[in-house]
């Protein structure tokens, strides 16, 4: 039996990692302060960019995922039961209605292309001719590559093709004790299993890619359950107590005894409870509400996240030193919470990617996060508006709501203009290629999130603004001043 240290892959990481910039994408300042990303093994002589891109850029494909060791039958998650739903790996399908159990946007790619290959290509040249140059996460794996031992390369392999990506591991959601961690999904960052877990995915996906000149880096996860915007990590401990302590090495009972100098004592006096044992400390809920408990738990939601964020990098970086870590695309809501997740995860990422589904950006909450991390660069990693006059229900989608596709460019130019108008963000990838479905795609958003139609046709009003937009991003950028 072979076995792993995190001292091991962390050395392995240190070894292969060398200097900071060593990567072929990274973040740069200039003369004036001002963050940009550089990628001069994919463009050289391009110079200072921002990474502008699209998520879900794919059309439902199947045939693609079958047979792929990185999509096991079985569930991803609540509602991700592939046997059910006729899918390998159905998060790969933001287009799957799951009233008439098909796509009609992979229906309409087929009929008008003949086959996806074809339908990529054409995507390709439609997102470089919109002014975008990267693919966001979760897209085909044409344009990504195939995941494991890489079985076709993607499509845009010559300079004139050419458009970086970012890739999603989802360490969490491929975990095998994530399907069925139960209350919250909170598994055990702490244990062997989920350190040989994340050493396995960065062998088959990062591995592959290391010299990958078109990889922008990798995200390790998506909106983890502990979010500040989920609510269960307002009393992450108690959850932790409950989920991880009883049928393991009790984690979270022995970070509490350091942090109490092993006295159950003051642990009571603090806690305001009666326990008699460390051993019986997770049986005792619900705990009263203390002020010593609400600092507990949130300094305790900045080890857990530090820990996970730890375990799943270095073994990435051990995997793929030449890469940039993207975060693990935050949902923030604001808080002390929020400074946890960030201040624990700030140092083994690269930038805080964030998704702001809002009118604006949330300039204060973007400095406020850019100063927590110790001053990382900010990733607008997801972000949308959608418009009535589509015709989809846009009853369940996040972001606003407005009357037109005119409004909905307009909403998009204030957005994106104040945005990059602070200098350190690097760039902003949109939600997302295609429509949703109007009968409810995985998780029932039926929203018009796509810069297309299910029809595969543009909305014209919105791809010519983008083409605009992107355009005037470098200058906007350029201008801007702390």
């Amino acid at each position: 039996m072979v076995t792993l240290s995190l001292s091991l892959l962390a050395s392995c990481a240190l070894a292969n990692l060398g200097e900071k910039d060593i990567g072929m994408c990274k973040f740069v300042k200039d003369s004036k302060k001002i963050s940009w990303l550089r990628c001069d093994t994919a463009f050289p002589g391009k110079g200072n960019i921002l990474s502008l891109g699209v998520n879900h850029v794919e059309n439902c494909d199947r045939t693609l995922l079958e047979g792929n060791t990185n999509c096991p039958p079985g569930s991803y998650g609540p509602l991700r039961n592939t046997t059910e739903l006729g899918l390998v790996c159905p998060w790969f399908c933001n287009s799957y209605d799951l009233n008439f159990n098909a796509s009609a946007y992979y229906l309409s790619t087929i009929d008008r292309y003949g086959n996806t290959s074809t339908w990529a290509q054409n995507s390709l040249k439609r997102l470089m001719s919109w002014g975008f140059n990267t693919i966001g996460s979760w897209s085909s794996p044409l344009l990504t590559g195939n995941d494991g031992a890489l079985l076709q390369p993607p499509i845009h392999t010559d300079s004139s093709n050419m458009q970086l990506y970012g890739y999603s591991l989802d360490m969490l959601m491929t975990s095998y004790e994530h399907r069925f961690a139960g209350e919250g999904h909170l598994i055990n960052v702490f244990s062997t299993e989920f350190m040989l877990h994340c050493a396995r995915v960065a062998n088959e996906r990062c591995v592959p890619r290391k010299n990958d000149s078109r990889l922008l880096g990798y995200w390790i996860d998506n909106e983890t359950p502990w979010n500040p915007s989920s609510g269960q990590s307002d009393d992450m401990i108690s959850l932790a107590l409950r989920r991880l302590d009883p049928n393991n090495t009790a984690p979270v009972t022995r970070w509490l005894q350091t942090r109490y100098n092993n006295s159950i004592s003051a642990l009571n006096t603090a806690w305001n409870i009666k326990v008699e044992n460390w051993s019986d400390l997770w049986k005792q809920q619900p705990y009263p509400k203390t002020t010593a408990r609400d600092t507990d738990n949130i300094d305790f939601i900045e080890y857990y996240v530090n820990t996970y964020v730890k375990v799943a990098s270095t073994a990435i970086r051990a995997a793929d030193p030449n890469h940039m870590i993207l975060g693990s695309r935050l949902l923030p809501s604001g808080g002390p919470i929020l400074d946890a997740v960030v201040r624990g995860a700030a140092p083994y990422v690269d930038c805080i990617d964030v998704h702001v589904y809002d009118s604006d950006p949330n300039v204060k909450l973007l400095h406020h996060l850019h100063n927590v991390s110790g001053g990382l660069p900010i990733l607008m990693s997801e972000f949308g508006f959608r418009a009535r006059d589509s015709g989809l229900p846009n009853i369940k989608g996040a972001g606003p709501l407005v009357w037109t596709q005119t409004q909905r460019a307009a909403a998009y130019k204030t957005y994106i203009e104040e945005l990059v108008s602070l200098p350190f963000v690097i760039g902003y990838h949109m939600f997302m290629w295609e429509d949703e479905p109007a009968g409810g795609q995985l998780f029932h958003a039926n929203s018009n999130f796509g810069l297309v139609h299910l029809s595969d046709d543009p909305y014209e009003v919105t791809t010519q603004a983008f083409t605009v937009i992107n355009g005037l991003t470098t200058t906007w950028h350029g201008n801007s001043s702390y």
